[in-house]
């Protein structure tokens, strides 16, 4: 034969990319010297070397995992190939099948090919490969007949089939590929009636005995069955939870007692009721609708919402309800419904929050300074009076010790202020500390310890108030009450001096009067000059004491 008659089917090219774009693989086809247009025509042929080289790509992208190409074929079978071949194996004889597979082989799949089988025995046969030219017959051609000769005598309905590579062409240098199929047979239909009669009419007795322990085997098991049911009745309707189930329309077909004290109702009044009628507002009956498209988009797998559920009297109760939906082939599918509930956990729950909520708002409003350190003296936390007043965020207060804000020289201790708490000593403290734009604070801080789950110590917490401009007034005023008393001693000492330096001033005036001498009227004058200067000073004494600006 000519080698350019040599050729293999596009049939196999076509499934091989089809396999490759449902995987989201790599184009396969890349680089081949031939259009892709013809690779998926499964009416053309092509050459077997460019099979092989599209085959390889597709090892490629699947990792080059040994014998893939077995695993390709025999997916490929059993996922497109229509339904007559399956038919046709089904009905047709295995010596027909194999008698046809050589020009069925060579006509339609590969012109390289003369294949062949032996049958050795019932259950067994050998099928043999034998490429006309060895060079065009690849390695992948091998793996991937031998899937395709599994999945095909698979689909024959051959029972615990499986293949045995005797020996490989290409990888072995021969003339032929052998793969031996095994399974186990059925035996013949007259096999099947000997058998059948032998065991209906060898021993009577024996089969009546075998009816009886059959019978008495049912009995038990029925018992079993109904022991089994009155225990899950038993937990169904004892349990605390309310369990109810619905069918497609949402219909109650079966409800417990649970349900049934929840809505205050009788079991009567309970069955072939929509559970909606149930819901206490639209925003339940909506939530609920949501779960059963959710539920049925994901059969098996559990929704969970908080439905408002109205009793008799209209009060409403919280349940925390739990929607499954079963699908089944023995009964019809339905909503498996689950509510607990949860009226009084939600109050509580309300409660807590409102407890919290007062107390995050005064700990956030709050205009005293509020701060945890751990037992290392690092912050913890610090509300936004005490950001405000030290100018860091309490990001950055998070990564601070509180030793990096007080003054050098300040008495505060973290690890003596701990030991105290230990202790019970706790006691007011005046703290200095230090802004991020450098002002000095000062803060009148009252501390007490903080605990963990445990109950041991982890830290201290502290409640401040700035004191900075209290602290400024003061000094003012003791300023200014020194002053006043300063003012009061010069207002007396200047009434004391104004009393002497008068007595000063009218002798001095005297002795100019009477002295004769020029030289003692000088004396008398430089002493008045002194006396009035004096006079002066007192004047000034006056009204400083008298607080007047001078």
């Amino acid at each position: 034969m000519n080698s350019i008659d040599i050729k293999v089917s596009c049939y196999t090219t076509h499934l091989l990319i089809k396999y490759a774009k449902l995987h989201n693989l790599l184009d396969i086809t890349q680089g081949l010297s031939i259009s892709k247009e013809i690779l998926e025509n499964a009416n053309e042929w092509i050459n077997p070397l460019i099979w092989t080289e599209l085959a390889s790509n597709l090892e490629t992208a699947l990792g080059n995992e040994p014998g893939i190409l077995t695993k390709v074929a025999s997916e490929i079978l059993e996922n497109e190939i229509n339904a007559f071949l399956p038919f046709f194996l089904k009905i047709a004889p295995l010596p027909l099948i194999l008698k046809y597979t050589p020009s069925f082989t060579r006509r339609y799949s590969n012109r390289n090919l003369n294949v062949h089988a032996n049958i050795i025995k019932n259950g067994e046969f050998d099928i043999f490969f034998q490429p006309i030219i060895p060079e065009y017959y690849s390695t992948q051609m091998c793996d991937f007949n031998k899937g395709w000769t599994f999945s095909t005598f698979k689909k024959k309905g051959l029972i615990n089939l499986k293949i045995t590579e005797l020996c490989c062409s290409p990888r072995g240098n021969g003339r032929e590929c052998q793969y031996k199929m095994q399974w186990t047979p059925e035996p013949s239909i007259i096999n099947k009636i000997k058998s059948f009669f032998f065991f209906r009419f060898k021993d009577q007795q024996a089969i009546v005995q075998h009816m009886d322990e059959a019978h008495r085997n049912l009995q038990t098991q029925y018992k079993e069955i109904l022991n089994l049911r009155d225990f899950y009745s038993h937990i169904m309707h004892n349990m605390g939870e309310a369990v109810i189930w619905l069918d497609k329309d949402g219909k109650i077909t079966f409800a417990n007692d649970a349900f049934n004290l929840l809505v205050q109702t009788k079991p009567e009044e309970t069955t072939n009721t929509k559970f909606r009628s149930f819901l206490s507002n639209h925003g339940s009956m909506a939530d609920f609708l949501e779960m059963t498209i959710c539920c049925r988009r994901s059969p098996g797998i559990p929704i969970t919402r908080e439905l408002g559920i109205v009793v008799k009297e209209g009060v409403e109760r919280i349940g925390q309800t739990n929607c499954i939906w079963i699908p089944s082939d023995t009964r019809a599918p339905g909503f498996l419904i689950t509510i607990r509930d949860i009226t009084e956990a939600k109050k509580i729950e309300r409660q807590l929050f409102m407890a919290e909520d007062r107390y995050r708002a005064l700990y956030e409003n709050s205009p005293a300074i509020i701060v945890a350190l751990n037992y290392k003296g690092y912050f913890i936390y610090a509300n936004p009076a005490m950001v405000e007043q030290c100018g860091y965020t309490e990001e950055e207060l998070k990564t601070m010790h509180f030793g990096q804000l007080v003054a050098p020289e300040a008495e505060f201790d973290v690890d003596r202020l701990l030991k105290n708490l230990l202790t019970g000593q706790t006691r007011l403290q005046e703290v200095h500390f230090k802004t991020k734009s450098g002002e000095w604070k000062c803060t009148a801080f009252n501390t007490y310890p903080i605990f963990d789950s445990d109950k041991k110590m982890a830290g201290v917490a502290g409640i401040g108030v700035d004191i900075t401009e209290t602290k400024r007034l003061n000094e003012q005023l003791i300023k200014a009450q020194r002053m006043e008393l300063l003012g009061q001693l010069a207002g007396g000492l200047a009434h004391d001096f104004n009393n002497l330096l008068t007595s000063i001033s009218g002798y001095s005036q005297f002795i100019q009067m009477q002295a004769g001498e020029d030289k003692i009227k000088k004396y008398a004058e430089t002493i008045a000059v002194a006396g009035n200067r004096a006079s002066d000073l007192v004047k000034n004494l006056l009204a400083f004491s008298r607080g007047e600006v001078g």
